[in-house]
């Protein structure tokens, strides 16, 4: 494993230059759950994603403000998830960095964003485990932001997939990351919620609900 890339960890840089540069696509709506997005030719193609939104429900059964959902579904990779109607669906188009999808937090641009989530993967080499991924990222991690401050380091589950969660602060506490990371086969899935330490805590609850949320299919 000597030499393996970690390529999907620079979280803050990627997601501006990705944004900036107009690779993610605006969300294709619809009210079929399955159906290939609007434009799609709904032939089965390893290189085409596609997602599929609609209203998925209430996060809070009976609340009498309930939070509507909507639903991502990516056939490429796998899985689906679920986010507030608040947020921004977008998805990935060509790139060579593991970027599938991201989930602009309410009011966020996409010109100059700094809340949000993303989804990302990595293909492995045939040998490496999770806990191994992780040691890799951190060391990684540790290289690109000097003065990072890991918060947290737990384990956890993702769709039944046994997973890591870290909590980490970089650029001085300016910016608190939660990252979940799991392995299934040889691709690694990292899920990543990037957002202002200031405001963190108001957005955490959505996006460990987005997070968990995630389901392979």
């Amino acid at each position: 494993m000597t030499g393996f890339d970690i390529k999907p960890i620079l979280t803050l840089i990627l997601m501006t230059c990705l944004l900036v540069a107009g690779s993610l696509a605006e969300s294709q709506i619809t009210a079929s759950a399955g159906q290939p997005s609007a434009g799609s030719s709904g032939a089965a193609d390893a290189d085409a994603q596609s997602m599929v939104e609609e209203t998925a429900g209430s996060l809070e059964e009976g609340s009498p403000n309930p939070v509507q959902l909507n639903y991502y579904q990516n056939h490429t990779f796998g899985f689906s998830m679920t986010y507030p109607e608040s947020w921004t669906g977008k998805e990935a188009g060509p790139n060579d960095m593991g970027l599938i999808a991201g989930f602009l937090a309410p009011k966020e641009s996409s010109k100059n964003p700094q809340n949000y989530l993303m989804v990302q993967y990595e293909s492995l080499p045939l040998d490496m485990n999770l806990d191994q991924y992780v040691a890799a990222a951190l060391a990684h991690l540790n290289t690109t932001f000097p003065d990072l401050e890991l918060i947290s380091d737990n384990r956890t589950g993702v769709s039944g997939q046994p997973a890591r969660e870290l909590v980490y602060a970089v650029d001085r506490g300016s910016y608190k990351v939660l990252q979940v990371m799991t392995v299934r086969g040889q691709k690694a899935f990292i899920i990543t919620f990037n957002a202002r330490a200031a405001g963190y805590a108001l957005m955490e609850d959505d996006a460990r609900d987005i997070i968990s949320s995630f389901q392979f299919i």
